[in-house]
């Protein structure tokens, strides 16, 4: 480093001016690259150089979709992909969670750790299991060795994540791969309880047949019929009389649930092992004189 550098950066005139414009215009959408080695190698530490309300390098070369600025920063050092804001997330797990599928391609291809955790214990399946990915995050995320067996602070699994946000595309291809179908995050709650409150009913046969409890109860005392009763989850609710009710339901609760699957097609049987009638009585009207 030179003397003037030095002298720069021990009374807090650092970045310099001229590179650090220079950076950021390399870094612009439709900045040069071409001078941008020669920039890092001039300037070893320039990768994290961050001016108050700036973006660091990385960060703003991707939010600029700039990735050949951006790859050429990752080559000039690697550990940047691992560098935290104060969440303890990386930009993998931010861009898991926008569900931007190329930058999270880019990211995970040029080497992002898929198993680092943020401040809360999520990994960055956790967060793309929670954005209700469309392009396919979550299946990015797989390919490159995402575990979805990862524990968040919560007790909380991606998949079960998928399930209660309501992420079919992701609850569905994790279900591919072995789990644990009697996992509760820390507040008790089950992957059927989740997939309740996200409302997939589609996925409550396939969680019971590969053995979840149906009877299970949150802290708060809650079942998963309970949850879908809440969320008036009609469908749902359905499911899961089907799978086989709470030996102990109150006669109001009881009640409510009728109301709530009664308007669905196929609940006939479901409503008679409840001891409900399966549609209201018709109502008797009297009949119209006919018009002349």
């Amino acid at each position: 480093m030179r003397l003037t550098d030095r002298f720069k950066k021990a009374v807090g005139l650092w970045p310099p001016k001229a590179p650090y414009i220079a950076l950021h215009r390399a870094l612009s959408g439709s900045g040069d690259v071409s001078g941008l080695p020669a920039l890092l190698q001039a300037y070893p530490d320039a990768v994290r150089w961050e001016k108050k309300g700036d973006m660091q390098p990385l960060r703003y070369a991707l939010w600029q979709r700039n990735l050949a600025a951006a790859e050429i920063l990752v080559e000039h050092d690697r550990s940047i992909l691992g560098d935290k804001n104060k969440d303890g997330m990386t930009l993998l797990h931010v861009y898991a969670a926008r569900d931007e599928g190329k930058t999270l391609q880019f990211l995970v291809h040029q080497g992002a750790d898929v198993s680092q955790p943020d401040g809360d214990g999520r990994t960055a399946l956790h967060h793309a299991a929670a954005a209700r990915s469309a392009s396919g995050a979550s299946t990015i995320l797989l390919k490159y060795g995402a575990r979805t067996d990862a524990v968040d602070k919560k007790g909380c699994t991606p998949l079960m994540l998928a399930l209660s946000h309501g992420n079919k595309d992701a609850a569905e291809e994790m279900m591919k791969k072995p789990f644990d179908a009697r996992q509760t995050s820390h507040g008790g709650r089950t992957l059927l309880m989740a997939a309740a409150l996200g409302g997939l009913a589609h996925l409550i046969p396939p969680l019971v047949t590969a053995g979840a409890d149906v009877t299970a109860l949150d802290l708060s005392g809650k079942s998963a019929l309970d949850v879908a009763i809440d969320k008036k989850s009609s469908l749902a609710a359905l499911r899961l009389v089907e799978a086989g009710i709470p030996a102990a339901l109150e006669d109001k609760r009881r009640r409510k649930l009728g109301n709530i699957i009664r308007p669905l097609d196929g609940s006939e049987a479901a409503l008679r092992s409840l001891g409900l009638r399966p549609s209201p009585k018709k109502k008797t009207t009297a009949p119209q004189p006919k018009p002349y």
